[in-house]
């Protein structure tokens, strides 16, 4: 049997709010005490809620948001609002408690003065509150609070008391954190713009897409509105970048995130959870049809792209795939051959990122179709991202290049960047950790460079090499069955952060030592690279990382000084290391001029690993600064080619020569060994292409007269 609560109310209790509300049409006009937390503060007036229910106060001057409080006072109705009025006292029993949970609101929940959550909502134009099951009005009570209830804002949620009035309910957040704003809703068109970086950097937003590719074993995917806007300008898609569970190809998914451009990727960084409304189709692939030539509207048309998914139906490999799984095409008969820095066609360039984990294989001149996936941008190039198999046709490997006979009396002058060669020991003094061989496959280096010396490049009479870690390992080459007893190696220590070094192989039988030495010296040439500075004056850095090695031989007899160099890298960028590399040249070009002074008719040849194709500035600095030719101008444009970098044929490996040795020349060449083959032959016993990623250049003397 339910017990029944005095009528009047008994004066000595205290009651909570709930039964209060319970009685309030027999205890209208009524003396009572009531307990509870204060839920908001209006003015001089506040609520107060106990039991999961809600009373307004007036005369409360003393309240303050989340007292638990006790008040008497008399209990009437005011504009359809359950109060309690002519407060006799206000007692603080706690100055601050935790408040009660909001109650999610519903059309049958509305009631005075409850403390409610409405989830999901739109300020409207009046200060209107629309939600799911229906219309409320919303009133700050606060400047902040009025901020965030502009017209037209998107609400995550927002909580308060509610209140009826002749015009209907209303909803007071009784402070600006129980009003939580939803970030804007911005579409991936939106995101990406017109132009080469967001508008949006660092906003939280919420967007939606279509998941294209989820690539393997990589913190996120691309995601896709087909159709945003219209607008071939603007790309629809971008990166989203996640760790934790990843959704599937096809989800339609709505997300918010941090707009964030990562190194020229726009992307979106995930915040909390995605949502999967439904699977949908991918969209249809944009073909490509990138402009011939013209830099700016290429940049302009592969911007609009970034991050859609698309199609390349035909192409030719330019360049071969890399030990990162990359290759590099372009469309198919953009060009015939070669991709140099020059042609009109390197605006339609392309790279490819196939499966890192099974890279299809490809060499220079081979053929895919059906490239299809999404286009990524990643280390300041353009790159399409397979969402699918894709054909190629794989020309077999030619026979290797061989020279012609040695005239006789003649010898041979090359330079071989041998790329990585290290030991088999991780040194603390170096930054060989990535790099360091084992056993077996240090074996398996030293023979396929070994058996590249020996067979196409016929032994040469003097070999530069660049990349080699040190002395022991030139002399394990050296030994090596295929060559052995032949070559005396020679190295110079430097400060590389890797440890590489520059070396030479001569062939004791015609080359006799006579000297050797190397110079480092102190620069003030800024931009990145050089030595340490901890031998140098303030403000100064060793030239050097790899420090030249200058030697005095005499070949057959006759006298000859070569330097061996491998300069300053473009990691960092090409403008900001060429100064370095063209102060490298200039002390080089004083050095060859010292040895002129010293020995006027002295022929001399500058060689090895210069970073600098042979129409760059680093070239043309030591061609300037001292009497040397470049062996390069002796060949047809089209057979100037020793390195691909993405694609672009190259000469950074260099031999140049002054007058009196240019004058004996018979032959010089590149030999196609490695340069243009996949990195996967590399790994391959059967073979010697891909020995190293340059290919060896060879020059052939005269004996002098």
């Amino acid at each position: 049997m339910r017990a029944v609560a005095p009528t009047p109310p008994d004066p000595l209790t205290v009651y909570n709010v709930a039964t209060v509300r319970h009685h309030a049409d027999a205890w209208q006009g009524q003396r009572l005490t009531v307990q509870g937390v204060v839920t908001s503060v209006e003015g001089s007036g506040a609520t107060v809620q106990s039991g999961g229910r809600g009373l307004r106060v007036e005369g409360a001057e003393a309240a303050r948001l989340a007292q638990a409080i006790i008040t008497t006072g008399t209990l009437t109705t005011r504009d359809g609002n359950l109060a309690l009025t002519a407060l006799e006292e206000w007692l603080v029993e706690q100055p601050q408690v935790a408040l009660p949970e909001p109650e999610p609101l519903t059309a049958d929940s509305l009631e005075d003065s409850r403390y409610v959550r409405i989830n999901s909502a739109v300020v409207e134009t009046g200060g209107q509150l629309r939600w799911a099951d229906g219309v409320v009005a919303v009133r700050a009570l606060d400047d902040e609070s009025a901020r965030r209830l502009a017209d037209g804002t998107r609400l995550d949620w927002v909580s308060g008391v509610l209140r009826q009035s002749p015009t209907g309910w209303s909803l007071l957040p009784p402070h600006p954190r129980d009003i939580v704003v939803a970030p804007p809703r911005l579409t991936l068109c939106e995101i990406q713009g017109d132009g080469r970086s967001t508008l949006y950097g660092g906003l939280q937003v919420e967007s939606e897409g279509i998941v294209t590719l989820v690539p393997p074993d990589e913190a996120g995917w691309f995601l896709q509105h087909p159709d945003c806007d219209g607008d071939p300008a603007t790309s629809d898609a971008l990166w989203v970048a996640a760790d934790g569970p990843m959704p599937e190809v096809g989800d339609w998914l709505r997300l918010r995130g941090r707009v964030d451009e990562f190194y020229g990727r726009t992307q979106l960084v995930l915040a909390g959870d995605w949502l999967s409304e439904r699977q949908v189709a991918l969209p249809d692939a944009v073909p490509l049809a990138p402009p011939v030539g013209d830099a700016r509207a290429a940049q302009a048309y592969w911007e609009a792209l970034e991050g859609m998914y698309v199609q390349l139906a035909g192409a030719d490999v330019v360049g071969p795939t890399s030990r990162y799984g990359e290759f590099a095409v372009l469309p198919a008969g953009a060009v015939d051959g070669r991709l140099w820095a020059d042609s009109p066609a390197l605006t339609q360039r392309l790279l490819v990122a196939d499966d890192p984990a099974a890279p299809t294989p490809l060499a220079l001149g081979d053929r895919v179709t059906g490239l299809t996936g999404p286009l990524d941008f990643t280390f300041g190039t353009f790159k399409l991202r397979p969402s699918q198999p894709f054909k190629a046709v794989i020309a077999p490997l030619p026979p290797l290049p061989t020279l012609p006979p040695l005239p006789d009396g003649a010898w041979r002058l090359a330079t071989l960047n041998l790329e990585n060669l290290f030991d088999t020991v991780d040194d603390p003094a170096t930054a060989d950790e990535d790099w360091t061989l084992t056993a077996e496959q240090l074996d398996h280096k030293l023979d396929k460079l070994a058996g590249t010396i020996a067979g196409p490049m016929a032994l040469p009479t003097i070999l530069a090499v660049q990349e080699v870690e040190n002395l022991v390992l030139l002399e394990q080459l050296a030994a090596h069955p295929l060559l052995g007893p032949r070559y005396r190696p020679m190295l110079v220590e430097g400060v590389d952060e890797r440890g590489i070094d520059v070396g030479l192989l001569i062939d004791i039988r015609r080359a006799e030592l006579i000297d050797q030495a190397t110079a480092n010296p102190c620069s003030t040439e800024r931009g990145v690279g050089g030595g340490p500075a901890a031998d140098c004056p303030a403000g100064q850095r060793l030239l050097f990382a790899r420090p030249p090695l200058v030697v005095a031989l005499r070949v057959d007899g006759a006298p000859l000084y070569v330097i061996v160099v491998h300069f300053k890298s473009m990691r960092g960028g090409e403008s900001e290391s060429q100064p370095r590399r063209s102060a490298q040249a200039r002390f080089v070009a004083e050095l060859v001029e010292q040895l002129r002074r010293d020995d006027p008719d002295a022929p001399i040849a500058v060689l090895g690993d210069f970073n600098s194709d042979a129409d760059g500035v680093t070239v043309a600095n030591l061609l300037h600064d001292a009497p040397l030719a470049s062996l390069w101008q002796r060949l047809p444009r089209e057979q100037r080619h020793a390195y691909l970098f993405e694609g672009v044929s190259q000469t950074l490996d260099h031999i140049l020569v002054t007058p009196e040795l240019f004058d004996q020349l018979i032959d010089f060449r590149p030999l196609a060994l490695n340069a243009d083959y996949p990195h996967s032959l590399s790994e391959r016993t059967d073979t010697l292409y891909r020995s190293s990623d340059h290919d060896p250049i060879i020059a052939t003397f005269a004996a002098p007269k």
